[in-house]
């Protein structure tokens, strides 16, 4: 079952129509329920994917206008950098879930939040920071 979710004008412009399978969830307040509920979130360009991978969900980029969209906007960090399984069209989306293997991916999305951008959190992050700032004041040296 897919639960469809986008803004409303996309779903329109796409010509989507809903069935069993394909569920309308496009007025859906709240995204993070969907986040419990959901496997996998196929997105363009939304910060969404971001927040299903902290909850440690599995996200694919899905983005046909990619080359247009940088030239127009582009990022702050490029799409192929993200741990997220980059797909510009339907055949490459398809092989992409055909393909896909959770170990690799969940060790490229620790290694992204925890290691490269450090957009997550570890248990000892006050003890970090605090020698971090102690080490630039010459006070202590890294531990």
């Amino acid at each position: 079952v897919v639960l469809f979710r986008t803004h409303a004008y996309t779903t329109k412009l796409l010509g989507v129509e809903f069935n069993e399978f394909c569920r309308d969830f496009c007025s859906y307040p709240v995204i993070n329920d969907l986040f419990k509920v959901a496997d996998v979130l196929i997105s363009d360009y939304s910060s969404t994917i971001i927040e299903a991978g902290i909850c440690n969900k599995i996200g694919m980029f899905f983005a046909t206008d990619l080359e247009s969209y940088k030239k127009d906007r582009d990022f702050y960090i490029p799409l192929e950098k993200f741990p997220f399984p980059l797909a510009k069209n339907s055949d490459e989306l398809v092989s992409n879930i055909l393909s896909f293997d959770d170990k690799i991916y969940h060790e490229a999305l620790n290694s992204f939040f925890y290691g490269e951008y450090g957009l997550c959190a570890k248990k000892n992050s006050s003890e970090l920071i605090v020698d971090r700032v102690l080490n630039e004041m010459g006070v202590v040296e890294s531990l």
